[in-house]
């Protein structure tokens, strides 16, 4: 047995395995076979259908929150049942600090790309959120890294799931 050597844009590697994971961010590179007179082409796209995913998965999310506290902060008159977060304000505000958190803009982003409108979503008066995939998936094809930018935390800029996060931790 002996090390795997390769190289990546004139830079050569060695690894005691045949899978090296830290040379691309994001890319795995499992080395099938040797043959040192052939190079190969690696192409690295974007996987925009899972991005799509997640953040349609985030809208459900947030939806299935709000439902809940919803569903779970009443009181029924007829059968004279209050529901577990009646007359709750933890869960009242936990509904409050989701919504000002989504309807709010991130921090460090350009007007253009700071608010989930940008990417498709929106909420109806009800307080439901929907997603237009079709805006988004032109966001992320004309603007990437703006997108990126949006959902992450980053030195110079404050996304939503660091909005979420943040919300989340001050809950006492």
């Amino acid at each position: 047995a002996q090390d795997a050597t390769f190289t990546v844009d004139a830079m050569s590697f060695t690894r005691q395995t045949n899978s090296a994971s830290d040379i691309i961010p994001g890319v795995t590179l499992d080395l099938l076979s040797a043959d040192p007179a052939r190079t190969i082409g690696v192409t690295v796209s974007r996987d925009t259908d899972s991005i799509s995913d997640n953040v349609k998965k985030l809208v459900d999310a947030y939806n299935g929150v709000v439902s809940y506290i919803k569903q779970n902060n009443r009181y029924d008159s007829d059968t004279k049942k209050a529901y577990p977060f009646f007359g709750d304000s933890v869960a009242r505000s936990i509904a409050d600090d989701l919504r000002r958190v989504f309807s709010s803009a991130a921090g460090g982003l350009p007007d253009t790309m700071n608010r989930l409108i940008h990417v498709g979503i929106s909420t109806d008066r009800e307080g439901v959120m929907s997603l237009d995939t079709s805006k988004l998936k032109n966001a992320l094809n004309s603007n990437f890294d703006g997108v990126v930018s949006l959902f992450t935390k980053a030195a110079a800029t404050t996304g939503f799931a660091e909005l979420i996060h943040q919300s989340a931790s001050s809950i006492d």
